[in-house]
């Protein structure tokens, strides 16, 4: 019985560990992309792999929709971007493009205003 017990442990433990592996297991949850492992990104509190989302040109705006803005090259939604960092954005923080700035910002002359 014991043998019986081990040996089924050990299908279920590598089970999982294969399902997990092959995508077959939910996503990871997150707060932000750094919560993420490899290149997934946090979305919905959810770790997605990259591919998932919609590419788009960080120089060109309004191409991802409403509450949505391109960053570093996906249509990312706006809380997901800057969840965890709404408290950090000051007077003349530095961008490079509007995608940089929080929503309702714009990048003018390198910086957030």
């Amino acid at each position: 019985m014991k043998i019986f017990s081990i040996l089924l442990i050990s299908f279920l433990v590598l089970g999982v560990w294969s399902q997990e592996f092959s995508g077959m297991m939910p996503d990871r949850s997150c707060e932000r992309d750094a919560d993420c492992i490899g290149s997934k990104l946090c979305n919905a509190r959810q770790c997605r792999p990259i591919s998932s989302f919609r590419k788009c040109d960080v120089t060109t705006d309004n191409q991802c929709g409403k509450e949505y803005t391109c960053h570093l090259g996906v249509c990312r939604y706006i809380p997901d971007i800057f969840e965890g960092q709404k408290h950090s954005f000051g007077p003349n923080m530095k961008c490079t493009h509007r995608s940089d700035c929080p929503h309702g910002m714009s990048c003018t002359k390198g910086n957030c205003t």
